[in-house]
């Protein structure tokens, strides 16, 4: 493991140079470029996965944050803890699945790592808003990884088991909140996801939970263009188009549900909100 580290660092150094080298640039064909990149953001992974099995303190190198820098296109960021880390969907789980398979997790052990390590990060976010209502998920969490560093989890399968029930207990833990907590501790997907529930009730519970879900899943695309900035009038005029589109194509004419004008300028006005709040930075 501490091989893999210092090789790791060295490597990132190389490409921070290669990257900064503009006949580098000009003679290396783009697909060995993202080749380069793939590889770098599997590396980080991997070494994410190895901090959280092994319970180490994450640190990453200067060399290391400077290329994670390059690599998410976000200059100025605090570390490739804050960076564009492959983030695990709460409530999608066939969206788990491919990016788990994107990542190139397919042992049992890899995958369990980084749902842990997902689920490490919620919990550094819920606790620091009410720590005790959060302590005994974390407790078990703690357990389940120190059983695994003492080998009295020795299965892989059973690792991933066990991070799976700890992982279904924060999804019972977020969904119990409203609209707002959720957006304040987990994100915009959950807050529209809590904000559509009220609004699908005539719907069975099963289908009432998909549709919220998918709805959710749709309006964080939509909403996208607040990730690079406040966006102008016209950009904000298509994003309440679609938003609109999909309120009558889909919730109304396909799911058969009935919201009054009221109810979607209520969804539209909430929507933009909340992504204002999640992607936008907080004014000093």
């Amino acid at each position: 493991r501490s091989e893999f580290y210092q090789r790791m660092a060295r490597f990132c150094n190389a490409l921070n140079l290669a990257l900064g080298n503009a006949e580098f640039l000009r003679q290396t064909p783009w697909p060995a470029l993202q080749d380069y990149k793939h590889d770098a953001r599997r590396f980080f992974q991997l070494k994410k996965s190895l901090q959280v099995r092994y319970g180490e303190t994450a640190y990453f190198s200067a060399a290391e944050r400077m290329l994670w820098q390059q690599l998410a296109g976000q200059q100025g960021a605090s570390g490739p803890t804050a960076l564009d880390v492959p983030v695990i969907p709460v409530l999608d789980p066939a969206k788990t699945r491919q990016i788990l398979q994107d990542m190139g997790l397919t042992s049992a052990a890899a995958r369990a790592d980084a749902i842990a390590h997902h689920i490490l990060n919620h919990l550094d976010q819920l606790q620091q808003r009410d720590n005790a209502r959060h302590q005994d998920l974390s407790q078990r969490l703690q357990r389940v990884l120190e059983d695994v560093v003492a080998r009295r989890i020795d299965n892989d399968d059973d690792y991933l088991t066990q991070v799976e029930r700890c992982y279904q207990q924060l999804i019972d833990t977020v969904l119990g909140q409203s609209p707002q907590q959720a957006l304040e501790a987990d994100g915009l997907m959950l807050a529209l996801y809590a904000m559509f529930l009220p609004h699908l009730h005539p719907a069975a519970p099963e289908q009432r939970d998909a549709w919220a879900k998918a709805a959710a899943l749709t309006f964080c695309v939509y909403l996208a263009p607040f990730k690079v900035g406040k966006p102008v009038q016209n950009q904000i005029n298509h994003m309440k188009n679609q938003m609109d589109d999909y309120l009558y194509d889909i919730m109304e004419k396909d799911q058969q549900l009935r919201l009054s004008g009221e109810e979607k300028d209520q969804i539209l006005a909430q929507s933009l909100q909340f992504a204002e709040q999640y992607w936008l930075p907080k004014p000093r």
